[in-house]
């Protein structure tokens, strides 16, 4: 990947961001990079203009597959912070199937090439590749299967049929509402960091 410099303040008009179409004037800062074919890129320092990995390839593989991972890595982010359980099976799914597309992409180049070709270098780079992201489509689906099985705690009178939080002496029945519900909040919290631990798919490919 190209190196991304910051520069402080521009010595002169660096043109328009390429994400949100910002003008970059002389003294505003900015990201460039620039790949060793191709023209050089310009992005201004908003946080939602800064430079994904799939900005910074021009592989067309790498490129899907480097939005895929930011894909499944946001919606476990959204997901440990409150977010719904289908919602995150729903995008691990989708993300499985963008997964098969691009494995059945690789074997498409793979099956058009010369048999002879084949099993050159290019060839088994190319069947590997739509093996692993046939793989790695699966351990999505099957995230997506345990997480849509998970049980978070929306009912106070359930979280304590199921653990023992007893009232203390004293203890005035609002005080204690608010206990309960501070004790399921960890629970349910504790249950999203485990649930999107084991939803964690490596899906670094070659």
């Amino acid at each position: 990947m190209p190196r991304v410099t910051i520069v402080k303040g521009a010595r002169k008009d660096q043109g328009d961001c390429g994400k949100c179409g910002t003008k970059i004037k002389k003294g505003d800062s900015y990201h460039w990079w620039k790949f060793r074919y191709g023209g050089r890129h310009v992005r201004c320092l908003k946080p939602e203009c800064a430079p994904k990995p799939s900005d910074l390839t021009q592989s067309e593989f790498y490129g899907t597959l480097y939005d895929i991972q930011d894909s499944v890595e946001t919606a476990l982010d959204e997901f440990r912070n409150g977010g719904d359980p289908g919602d995150l099976a729903s995008a691990l799914n989708d993300a499985a199937g963008q997964l098969r597309d691009l494995g059945e992409e690789c074997q498409g180049k793979f099956d058009n090439m010369p048999e002879g070709l084949q099993q050159g270098d290019t060839g088994q780079l190319l069947e590997n590749r739509a093996q692993e992201c046939e793989g790695k489509a699966d351990e999505l689906e099957s995230a997506a299967s345990e997480i849509e099985s998970i049980e978070l705690y929306d009912d106070p009178q359930k979280y304590l049929e199921e653990n023992e939080l007893k009232r203390n002496d004293g203890e005035s029945e609002r005080d204690y509402g608010e206990r309960i519900k501070h004790a399921m909040a960890e629970a349910n919290e504790q249950a999203r960091d485990e649930a999107a631990s084991n939803a964690e798919v490596d899906l670094s490919i070659e």
